[in-house]
């Protein structure tokens, strides 16, 4: 006769994504963050207080691309920014350390802004550039994941065709 053994209950694992994208930058390798915080990042630095990554603060977004760009030259480069404008201006260090094949992880979040801060909270500037700004960054990341076959003659250009 076949008895039928009680679940084993497991702990209630709550864990934020705030948390989980610490720990997974953590585990990639990362050092030093540069970005700018807002209201929309701010769980995430105040997640990245538990681990060993350090957050450079940038004056400004494009100079975060760029300074993880640089940084990307000697290990794994990332960025963050905010929601909306903020992560339009990524892109052109972004798009730096694409064509001279670089590692950088860009770091963004769109959504509902949940503190009631809102000096930490830069202007979205509305749904249209929002969907721009993703439209863009989907399709840098989307070729970004693409890894050249080692016979493949276009392999060694430093931008896209």
């Amino acid at each position: 006769m076949l008895t039928r053994q009680r679940p084993v209950e497991q702990p209630d694992m709550q864990i934020s994504i705030a948390e989980l994208s610490a720990g997974f930058m953590q585990r990639l390798g990362v050092e030093p963050i540069f970005g700018m915080p807002g209201a929309h990042s701010l769980p995430v630095y105040d997640a990245l207080y538990a681990t060993r990554i350090r957050t450079v603060l940038a004056k400004h977004e494009q100079g975060a691309a760029f300074m993880a760009g640089g940084y990307a030259r000697k290990r794994v480069g990332a960025c963050i920014a905010t929601a909306g404008p903020s992560a339009n201006n990524l892109v052109t260090g972004i798009g730096n350390a694409y064509a001279d094949r670089l590692p950088v992880l860009a770091l963004t979040r769109q959504g509902r802004c949940q503190t009631d801060c809102p000096e930490g909270q830069l202007p979205a500037g509305g749904s249209r550039r929002s969907a721009r700004g993703h439209r863009i960054a989907s399709r840098m990341a989307k070729s970004g994941n693409r890894t050249p076959a080692p016979d493949d003659p276009t392999a060694h250009r430093s931008r896209p065709q």
